[in-house]
């Protein structure tokens, strides 16, 4: 039987990319380009959250996987050895459960007493400092593919859609997590991490006039739960459980979701990036046949047109 072309069959297709957040696992969003760049899928817009902003922007901004890989590669690595106070956020030694707890309640005295006394971890000009390594400023308008980035509101307790402007800047504000980066205040708002309502951003894309949306899931799977022993341990877990649900509501207006196996990955651990692109190749690989089998059957027919009512 002949191959079907990726190319061939999307080559009219208008694709939406949706690149959820999940720190150094987004590594795995540049895998699944790199293969999308083999087959010739073109994308005809990209919509990111946190990690996938910084991911989405740059390729958004200069769209070769090779390039990007090369660059982020080595501004993360550079930034992890120049941040000492984040040796807080490396992946522990699992085989060792003392040292885990041990490490596991300093970094949560030293988080929470940071956040009360100052507002966050990073300062305002450190944090500027690490986003001018890790992203390019241009305008959004001005970019190779359409980019949109969100954000939360604090001020007005209201989702953000960030699609012109300062990339540099929206992406600070949709990757600013509450407590650890500072918010960004923009046009009036102040801005922190849009995952806390778009863990992946696929509803921006709704009404974008597309064929297709995929969506990127690098978060780990919710588990069981054992660890109830303290009020901090039930905060953090019911606030992985309501993500957990937002990032579900988005995603069932997905056409094609692709789930890297990166959730095991410790969002701090720099030493993983290589690991978690590969899982992005590999997920990618694997979802090429749904997304041809998908564009076959939706011949081409805008699926988001006349769509009376969007949440969010």
């Amino acid at each position: 039987m002949k191959k079907r072309s990726p190319e061939k069959i999307l080559k009219n297709f208008k694709i939406g990319l949706a690149l959820g957040g999940g720190a150094i696992r987004g590594a795995a969003h540049l895998g699944i380009l790199s293969v999308f760049e083999e087959e010739g899928i073109n994308i005809a817009k990209i919509a990111g959250t946190s990690a996938g902003a910084i991911v989405g922007g740059n390729y958004a901004s200069n769209p070769s996987a090779k390039d990007m890989f090369k660059k982020l590669s080595l501004t993360i690595y550079k930034l992890s050895n120049e941040k000492e106070k984040f040796s807080f956020f490396l992946k522990t030694d699992e085989s060792v459960p003392l040292t885990k707890k041990i490490k596991d309640t300093l970094f949560k005295g030293f988080f929470y007493g940071t956040a009360i006394t100052r507002g966050a971890v990073m300062k305002p000009e450190e944090y500027e400092i690490m986003m001018e390594e890790l992203i390019e400023d241009k305008e959004i308008e001005n970019l190779t593919i359409p980019f949109i980035t969100t954000a939360v509101d604090v001020k007005s307790g209201k989702g953000v859609y960030i699609k012109s402007g300062s990339l540099k800047k929206a992406v600070m504000a949709s990757s600013a997590i509450p407590g650890i980066f500072p918010p960004v205040e923009m046009d009036g708002m102040v801005l922190v991490d849009g995952g806390w309502l778009y863990p992946v951003p696929v509803i921006p894309l709704l009404k974008e006039k597309l064929d297709m949306i995929i969506g990127v899931d690098i978060s780990p799977e919710i588990k069981e739960e054992t660890e109830f022993s303290t009020g901090i341990n039930i905060i953090m877990r019911a606030n992985f459980i309501t993500r957990e649900h937002l990032k579900n509501m988005q995603l069932k207006y997905a056409d094609i979701v692709i789930r890297p196996e990166v959730g095991n990955v410790h969002p701090g651990d720099v030493s993983k990036f290589e690991y978690c692109y590969t899982k992005g190749v590999e997920a990618a690989r694997i979802a090429l046949s749904k997304i041809l089998e998908v564009a076959e059957s939706k011949n081409k027919k805008t699926r988001y047109e006349g769509e009376e009512e969007i949440p969010f």
